[in-house]
């Protein structure tokens, strides 16, 4: 199943990675500071929407949940806890109309981890003081991220036991890499860096 969603979405990746990797070029705290701002503001809805969606065994998002990481991290870049609160955040239901919709919206956000690595390595070599308090969210699948992904696989193929299922999955994990270059690439192009209080 893992192969099957990677195959399906691939020509998502490469702009998925894109968005992370940008940030190698002319490093800064302020750019950080966006960055996971940005971040933030699409992956702590979507963790809490995948969290609220019936049907999901827990133990699949067991270690998963690192928006409180981020949070630290954001903090350390210098944003007040009221600031973060007021980050603009896509706006999506309290939760996914399914578990397998669900599921393939995780797919994405794991992904999104297998460039974190590379990305904290070079900015811990350029902006040493920077990331001395602000590596909690990059860091915390150190090591492991390939095979935090490759763990998923193995519960996708668990519920995706019929053709039905798996679909649901694809089409969930097309549907975020849609969703997550928008919101990042959006705000980044119109400025939308500071906190702002988000509609709704």
């Amino acid at each position: 199943m893992l192969l099957r969603v990677a195959l399906e979405t691939r020509s998502h990746h490469a702009a998925a990675d894109a968005d992370r990797l940008g940030i190698l070029q002319e490093p800064s705290a302020a750019r950080c500071r966006g960055l996971l701002g940005r971040i933030f503001g699409f992956e702590a809805p979507v963790e809490a929407a995948i969290a609220h969606t019936p049907g999901i065994d827990p133990a699949v998002l067991r270690g998963r949940n690192r928006m409180s990481l981020l949070a630290r991290d954001l903090v350390a870049l210098g944003m007040t806890a009221g600031e973060i609160v007021e980050l603009p955040r896509l706006h999506l239901p309290s939760r996914f109309s399914t578990a397998t919709r669900a599921l393939g919206w995780l797919y994405v956000v794991e992904r999104s981890a297998l460039v974190h690595g590379l990305v904290l390595r070079h900015l811990v070599s350029q902006l040493p003081s920077t990331m001395t308090g602000a590596r909690a969210y990059l860091a915390a699948y150190e090591g492991s991220a390939g095979e935090r992904l490759r763990t998923l696989g193995l519960a996708l193929g668990e519920v995706a036991r019929d053709a039905g299922a798996a679909d649901a999955i694809v089409e969930g994990a097309k549907e975020a890499f849609h969703a997550q270059h928008r919101w990042l690439t959006v705000l980044r192009a119109r400025g939308e860096l500071a906190p702002q209080r988000a509609a709704g």
